[in-house]
């Protein structure tokens, strides 16, 4: 007769193997709720810090696209890549 005190095959996962589980998701939740609150609560409070507004109040009277998506469709940002290109191969060629 076998004593109930031995090891049997299998075992019963403890309290460590669920948190061993769970530690990716709760890092991945946690990385994703950093973002959001990044993106909606920090960002937008900076549109109220002093002296922005002001800016900000500016660049839409004056219809300033004031975002690096939109620089480079303006004039000037073709006629910079223009020079900078032309420059190099110029400035290889000599």
């Amino acid at each position: 007769m076998q004593s109930s005190s031995a090891p049997s095959s299998q075992t019963i996962p403890g309290p460590g193997f669920a948190r061993g589980r769970l530690a990716p998701w709760f890092g991945l939740l946690l990385g994703l709720a950093a973002i959001g609150a990044f993106m909606f609560l920090l960002i937008p409070a900076l549109d109220h810090v002093p002296g922005y507004e002001e800016i900000i109040r500016q660049n839409q009277e004056l219809e300033i696209r004031a975002t690096a998506l939109f620089y480079s469709d303006l004039e000037e940002t073709n006629e910079a890549q223009n020079y900078l290109r032309n420059s190099r191969r110029f400035a290889a060629g000599r």
